[in-house]
């Protein structure tokens, strides 16, 4: 019998962060994520990057239910991060389904 190989700490990093994303919900207008890792400023990072459909002009109470409910979920994205991590900075960044870095039809992807 082989031996499974043990997953190696990026691996681990981004099960974990995966985890812990996926605990919150998503409000509608989410299409998905990707977590991308680095250095920001010389220190390890994190950036949960949400993909958003796009906005199109919007009522201003829309707009300010939509920035309210993408507030608190950056809010608590960033804290339930960073009690698991001390070792990494996350970040939360919403960008437009045409401007984000990945258009895969997945709800994660990884770039390490």
């Amino acid at each position: 019998m082989t031996p499974t190989p043990k997953a190696t700490r990026y691996e681990q990093l981004h099960e974990e962060a995966t985890r812990i994303v996926n605990r919150h919900p998503w409000p509608p207008f989410i299409n998905g994520y990707n977590i991308e890792y680095g250095e920001f400023e010389g220190a390890p990072a994190m950036w949960v990057r949400y993909r958003l459909e796009p906005a199109n002009p919007l009522p201003a109470v829309e707009r300010d239910t939509r920035a309210d409910a993408l507030n608190k979920l950056a809010s608590e994205v960033t804290a339930d991060l960073l009690t698991t991590f001390d070792d990494r900075w996350p970040y939360v960044r919403f960008e437009e389904a045409s401007a984000a870095a990945s258009s895969l039809p997945c709800n994660c992807s990884t770039h390490l």
